[in-house]
């Protein structure tokens, strides 16, 4: 797929050399494209210009989503991982970083919050002890990292994506609880923000250790932002109890 054929259909492109660009608005009211290297720095590239420039750069791969059965994998392994379901995505996303290098993760959307949040957890991924990940489920996430970064034909964005996929497990595992304590169904208890976290991270992952106050907090607000049980005001207050 040539960058002519590719550049007036996505929002968002990656290059052969890991470059991630999106559609915007030059100063004239064209379209136009940019890249966080040259955001709010310099007028966007106009079309035409990127065109002629992508040309020489190799193939050019619009930024969707995972399909859904592709979805479906990562949230039955994260699922299946248990308690270490932090440590297995970590330890994935670390051999992925080995495998293809940190550029290659965060072009979807490099230079967001979660792009970097995604390189600080690949690279803490990499120390992680292998015993703290699930064998199975950690193949199966590695796997499909490297299926999407190989794709020739599109490019998944993996920070955001692998974060709203945990957040679904997240919710899962709230919904479950919920059905075992339905009288805490319309209440946002601490109980409930200390089950859902300590069903998905294990015991040295828990906000009352040392790995839980330094790091763990990142985690848990990348992995944790947008589910339902989520409260950095609870993970912030469980080791002063």
């Amino acid at each position: 797929m040539t960058g002519e054929l590719v550049l007036f259909r996505p929002y968002r492109v990656v290059t052969a050399n890991w470059q991630g660009w999106w559609m915007t608005r030059c100063a004239d009211g064209s379209l136009g494209y940019t890249s966080s290297g040259h955001y709010g720095r310099i007028e966007p590239v106009p079309i035409a210009r990127v065109i002629e420039m992508f040309t020489g750069w190799g193939t050019v791969r619009p930024v969707e989503p995972p399909h859904p059965a592709e979805a479906e994998l990562i949230r039955v392994a994260l699922y299946d991982a248990g308690d270490r379901a932090v440590t297995t995505l970590a330890w994935a996303l670390g051999r992925c970083a080995s495998a293809s290098g940190l550029p290659s993760m965060v072009a979807g959307r490099s230079g967001s919050w979660e792009a970097q949040s995604l390189v600080a957890f690949a690279q803490w991924g990499l120390r992680v002890d292998p015993s703290r990940a699930h064998p199975r489920a950690a193949g199966v996430i590695l796997r499909q990292l490297l299926r999407w970064l190989d794709d020739e034909q599109r490019y998944v964005e993996l920070a955001a994506t692998l974060a709203g996929l945990f957040a679904e497990v997240a919710n899962r595992r709230m919904d479950e609880w919920l059905a075992r304590f339905p009288q805490y169904a319309m209440i946002n208890t601490a109980e409930m923000y200390a089950a859902v976290w300590t069903a998905l991270a294990d015991r040295q992952l828990w906000p009352d250790t040392y790995e839980g106050a330094t790091v763990g907090s990142d985690w848990y607000g990348y992995l944790m932002g947008t589910a339902t049980a989520f409260s950095m005001e609870w993970y912030g207050q469980w080791s002063e109890r």
